[in-house]
């Protein structure tokens, strides 16, 4: 199954910070540049959407505006 979510990205001038906004403030990463940013982001979120299924807990609802990130489980 594929999901997509949506980060915001802000860049400070010295690192890139991604915010999963639907997962309330549990879901974010940071990275020095855009391409790794890129990487973490894909590999966080499958990271916490891995453990919500073991969890057997509801993914949330995707709302958020921003950079959209999908993975397959």
């Amino acid at each position: 199954m594929t999901y997509t979510y949506n980060a915001t990205i802000t860049f400070d001038g010295n690192y890139y910070y991604a915010d999963f906004e639907d997962f309330n403030g549990q879901l974010f990463t940071d990275a020095q540049s855009r391409a790794e940013l890129q990487e973490r982001m894909k590999s966080v979120l499958q990271l916490m959407l891995e453990q919500y299924s073991e969890d057997n807990k509801q993914f949330p609802k995707a709302t958020a505006n921003g950079y959209a990130v999908t993975v397959t489980l």
